[in-house]
């Protein structure tokens, strides 16, 4: 039984100040004081979200004198030294999401997919009813035309109307000069840009309306599939500058989501711990691969249906049946097999079994340019990768939902 002066002692503890060192990532540490020092670690918690203004779950760790200040998990509040370093670890949250008969067989899919620190309310409303690719090839051989399904994906300029003056004929005439623009061996930038501008709604309603093939989209729009295009073309569509809401994207949230990647245990937290182990450098190419192979895995997607690592030498039949992905280019005598391919030679981007654009330096280019020609050719996301590109749409690219439905 506790005396009086004991009692006494925990009462006037549980008044006094409490200075804290709160690592909330690598780049933002905080002093923060307490008037009263908390009696449990929820306690805690609640009053570093009050103090630091966040509202994501989070454990806490904290530098135990007893193991030379190594970061440890705050269990218990008695741990704790007189002025504690804390560090705040956020915590995913699980959310169940309605998924079709074939995603539930999928041993790659999952009905709990993680969320990164946001409400269930907030992220139910987010996510899309329906995603589709079918998949299916013709008897042919060759690939269906339009089987990748379209998605509302929050477009400014969905169907535009033509230009006063402009009417379908003279639009086209546009185009031929645009395309013979094109086929020179340097094509001048300031009319094809003009030129891009100018047979936008024809562009618009070919690719909304007709749903054409992507071979006859390179055919007739060969500087849709330039890098420099595509990002006006996103610009046209949406109104936001892609690269820069991309880049900035990614960047913003590294910190935290490398804290998540060295918190996964599992399967999940052996993929991420080899993906850390592959990572060569600090560079911010180097961490904007990790957190883009990264979060497929930790949204419990199936990257390895959108990643395929090739040699230079393969011939067209190895991907004509990718409806969309991202092919990592090895050197010849590079082992397939034995790791990630975080450094590919160069990359390819395939669309219906196709390649679309080549020679591309990194993946986060690669992606971020995919991403902008989902937009340009009014394409669904890819089924297996559905959750990473709905989080590089909602908080990477910082692209709403649209209320209109596309023309189905």
């Amino acid at each position: 039984m506790a005396t009086r002066s004991a009692i006494q002692e925990n009462e006037m503890a549980a008044h006094q100040k409490m200075t804290l060192r709160v690592i909330l990532t690598e780049a933002d540490i905080r002093k923060v004081i307490l008037n009263t020092r908390p009696t449990t670690v929820k306690d805690l918690i609640d009053e570093l979200k009050e103090s630091l203004g966040f509202d994501y779950n989070c454990c806490l760790q904290y530098q135990d004198p007893d193991f030379n200040y190594e970061l440890c998990n705050l269990t218990h509040i008695a741990d704790l030294p007189e002025k504690p370093t804390l560090k705040v670890i956020p915590i995913l949250e699980l959310l169940s999401v309605s998924m079709s008969d074939d995603i539930l067989n999928d041993t790659h899919s999952t009905a709990d997919t993680e969320i990164l620190s946001r409400s269930s309310q907030e992220r139910q409303k987010h996510w899309p009813e329906q995603f589709e690719i079918p998949g299916a090839h013709s008897a042919e051989g060759e690939p269906a035309k339009k089987n990748i399904k379209k998605a509302k994906k929050g477009e400014l300029n969905y169907l535009p109307n033509f230009p006063e003056g402009f009417d379908q004929l003279s639009l086209e005439g546009a185009r031929k000069d645009l395309v013979d623009e094109m086929q020179k061996r340097e094509p001048n930038g300031k009319p094809v840009k003009q030129m891009m501008d100018l047979t936008f709604a024809l562009r618009r309603k070919e690719v909304v309306d007709s749903e054409p093939a992507i071979t006859t989209m390179m055919e007739r729009w060969p500087a849709l599939f330039t890098e420099d295009q595509i990002y006006m073309e996103f610009r046209r569509i949406v109104g936001k500058d892609l690269k820069k809401e991309f880049f900035d994207g990614i960047d913003q949230h590294s910190p935290r989501l490398v804290e998540i990647f060295r918190c996964k245990r599992g399967i999940i937290g052996q993929q991420l711990t080899q993906l850390s182990q592959e990572t060569k450098t600090t560079e911010p190419t180097d961490i904007r691969t990790m957190m883009l192979r990264g979060l497929p895995i930790l949204l419990q997607d199936n990257p390895n249906d959108f990643f395929k690592a090739c040699f230079d030498s393969d011939d067209d039949d190895s991907y004509q049946h990718i409806d969309i992905g991202i092919l990592l280019v090895e050197q010849e005598g590079a082992m397939l097999s034995s790791s990630m391919h975080l450094y590919p030679a160069s990359l390819k981007i395939i669309i219906e079994g196709k390649v679309v654009m080549g020679n591309i330096e990194d993946l986060p280019r690669a992606v971020c340019l995919l991403f902008g020609l989902a937009y340009a050719l009014h394409l669904n996301y890819p089924k297996s990768m559905k959750h990473t590109f709905q989080f590089i749409q909602q908080d990477l690219s910082r692209v709403p939902e649209s209320p209109r439905m596309p023309h189905q």
